[in-house]
């Protein structure tokens, strides 16, 4: 069989560099359907004109079109899918993905372009479909990354992403994680993510990675275990991020990030009052926020914490109390956002029993999400916030003392010997930055360390 697997969206996120990339799913379907003899191609019309999906189809005529459907590009999706169905009637097509899982049979009954629709993960009920039967956790042995190559994705930009495990511990009301990732937390082989960060690196030029775990640090020990092995091996020389839960970050961990490239890590923190956290079920205690922040700048690592605001009930009081933790954590930046309600996740439930939102809300609005503020009232919020958190972004960055005293308590390493002299640059310090780069050069060549200073023209070497 030929399977066509598609990404699409439209503005603002086909605009975006994280909206536009190619969703990790696709390249596990990809190498499901290529263990099993089927043809596969992939493309992301995110970045193609209107036209490079219908000459695809008239060109390739695959059997089946899959779909990930996520809240925001679903309206993408259905014009896609109906028009399809115009160009060739007999291709069969499939929705899969978060928003598919949560609402895909009201979808199906809806839209009659709809064939099939893939709940939850989707290596096995894609085969199955094309009369094929997969294995159990068969995901945990597909390498997504040399599938994605063999489907014709070409675009290093859409290989940035990578998760090494499926689930998470947490219970956050405003997240359909829980309900996608029901069977709970599952990790992929330190063997199998060292191969896919070497093909990253090796195959597509990769220099950097964005690790998509819903949290990255949950096992200590594997954590520890990969970080080490990621240190170790001198021909992997990447800088990485990473998502976190706060309570999870201690020394040794912070301490093992570092070293093994990572700069920045991303903790979702939600909010500083303890009935809004419990409201969006965050039930560890907002310590481990401080903590786990001072764990990070510790070690030079930057941070940024995700926020939420705009939430009904949420008095100036709760606000405050996140001003005040804020100021407490000092993180290096905050991603503030609205609360929006998605389908699959408790807080969507419980606003669907209160009979807030009408049973087909999702099948007639063209919104890309549905906030649970009205949106001028939570616009007026968010921007009242913008000058505190532009002023604490400011005052919280690392200063020259701060990071050079990280850099030089820590052994002086390659990531750090990095991020240090793109600060000095900033500071106009140019002469010292290009000191303590060849200073590391001197010591074992590193990609990073050497294109920098190329770019300061003094090429890779002394």
């Amino acid at each position: 069989m030929k399977v066509l697997l598609v990404y699409t969206c439209s503005p603002p996120e086909s605009h975006d560099p994280f909206g536009s990339r190619l969703p990790i799913g696709l390249g596990y379907l990809a190498a499901a359907l290529f263990q099993h003899g089927h043809e596969c191609q992939i493309v992301n019309l995110a970045r193609k004109k209107s036209k490079y999906l219908k000459k695809k189809i008239e060109k390739w005529q695959p059997h089946f079109v899959g779909f990930t459907m996520f809240t925001f590009n679903r309206q993408a999706v259905l014009q896609a899918a109906s028009d399809i169905k115009k160009w060739s009637p007999k291709t069969k097509t499939i929705l899969g993905g978060p928003h598919a899982t949560a609402l895909g049979q009201d979808l199906k009954e809806r839209h009659s372009f709809i064939d099939h629709v893939v709940e939850k993960e989707g290596e096995e009920e894609l085969l199955q479909i094309l009369g094929d039967k997969g294995q159990n956790e068969m995901w945990l042995k597909l390498h997504p990354g040399q599938a994605m190559l063999k489907a014709g994705v070409k675009e290093p930009e859409d290989y940035i992403y990578l998760s090494t495990s499926r689930g998470c511990k947490g219970h956050c009301t405003f997240c359909s994680s829980p309900s996608f990732w029901p069977k709970g937390v599952r990790f992929h082989s330190i063997a199998w993510i060292m191969d896919e960060l070497r093909f990253r690196q090796q195959e597509i030029g990769l220099d950097f990675i964005s690790f998509r775990d819903d949290s990255f640090t949950t096992n200590k020990d594997r954590l520890l275990t990969l970080c080490k092995e990621m240190k170790q091996t001198k021909d992997l020389q990447l800088l990485w991020d990473c998502q976190a839960r706060a309570q999870e970050i201690d020394d040794d961990i912070a301490k093992a990030l570092l070293h093994a490239g990572c700069r920045t890590v991303q903790l979702g923190i939600e909010h500083g009052s303890p009935y809004m956290r419990r409201l969006l079920g965050k039930n560890d205690d907002v310590s481990h926020a401080i903590r786990a922040t001072k764990e990070l700048r510790r070690v030079g690592i930057f941070v940024s914490w995700f926020l939420i605001t705009a939430i009904p009930g949420e008095s100036e009081q709760d606000r405050e109390a996140t001003r005040e933790l804020i100021k407490k954590g000092r993180p290096h930046d905050v991603v503030l956002s609205p609360l929006a309600l998605y389908p699959g996740t408790a807080l969507y439930r419980l606003e669907a029993r209160r009979r807030t939102l009408p049973n087909d809300f999702w099948l007639t609005t063209q919104d890309h999400w549905t906030l649970a503020m009205p949106y001028e009232e939570g616009q007026k919020i968010m921007k009242s916030e913008a000058p505190f958190l532009s002023a604490c972004a400011a005052k919280h960055q690392f200063t020259t003392k701060e990071l050079t005293a990280v850099w030089a308590s820590h052994g002086k390493p390659w990531p750090l010997t990095y991020s240090l002299a793109l600060h000095l640059l900033e500071e106009g310090m140019v002469k010292k930055a290009k000191k303590i780069l060849w200073e590391s050069e001197k010591k074992q060549k590193w990609l990073w360390i050497s294109r920098l200073l190329a770019e300061l023209g003094n090429g890779g070497s002394s």
